[in-house]
């Protein structure tokens, strides 16, 4: 499920919420509640997995940059909304999967980790971090 679709979700169930809880109790409750995302592995293993082109029609940072700028999206709109608290899981090194050795395999016929997908996690690591600086700084 797509992070627009699960906003949309997000957004639907707090509606339904504030018409049974009313607003001072939804406000309290979204006010508390910790948003934990977890980022990357979808947004660059998916690409690989289906032969997109995706990431042929951007550099490597543009595409992490691209990926940051739809959290950073997400996490505001969800912050107009009432949420304070927010936490982003560390990407793990995905050029080590079983899915990407496998990959690099097919692909190059050597073993290993495919160092673009460490790379691209690296990246995604470095820009989150500053992410919720930027964002800290702003609210």
């Amino acid at each position: 499920m797509g992070l627009k679709t699960q906003l949309r979700n997000f957004k639907n169930m707090e509606k339904q919420l504030r018409k049974k809880l009313g607003a001072s109790e939804i406000k309290t409750l979204l006010s508390t509640a910790v948003y934990m995302f977890s980022i990357g592995s979808n947004d660059y293993l998916v690409p690989f997995i289906t032969n997109s082109t995706l990431l042929q029609s951007y550099s490597k940072k543009e595409y992490v940059k691209m990926v940051i700028g739809n959290i950073t999206t997400v996490i505001q709109e969800i912050y107009k909304i009432g949420g304070r608290k927010f936490g982003l899981s560390k990407l793990i090194p995905l050029g080590c999967f079983p899915f990407s050795r496998a990959q690099k395999l097919s692909s190059t016929g050597g073993s290993g980790c495919m160092e673009q997908f460490t790379l691209l996690a690296n990246y995604t690591i470095e820009h989150s971090l500053k992410l919720l600086k930027s964002l800290r700084r702003a609210n």
